[in-house]
């Protein structure tokens, strides 16, 4: 569990009364700018699986995982925005 905040559009039918599970697909999670990221997952575990590279860690106080673009150079450790 983390402290991210999601802003619900305007009109929604979604009224949670306390916390709720957001999911995310980690084929839909996509790299940044540092500009642009609004946290760092800061990197705990690395997996390669062809071109792609696999990396799960702690995103605003959240545990998530990533499918991103290949990239040999990462370590845990390493936060990418």
């Amino acid at each position: 569990a983390g402290a991210l905040s999601v802003p619900l559009a305007a009109g929604g039918t979604a009224h949670p009364e306390g916390p709720v599970t957001l999911g995310l697909r980690p084929e839909h999670v996509e790299r940044c700018g540092a500009h642009d990221a609004t946290a760092a997952l800061q990197v705990q575990r690395i997996e390669q699986f062809g071109a792609q590279t696999f990396a799960s860690g702690e995103w605003a106080g959240a545990r998530i995982n990533t499918l991103i673009a290949r990239d040999d150079a990462l370590r845990p450790g390493d936060r990418l925005p």
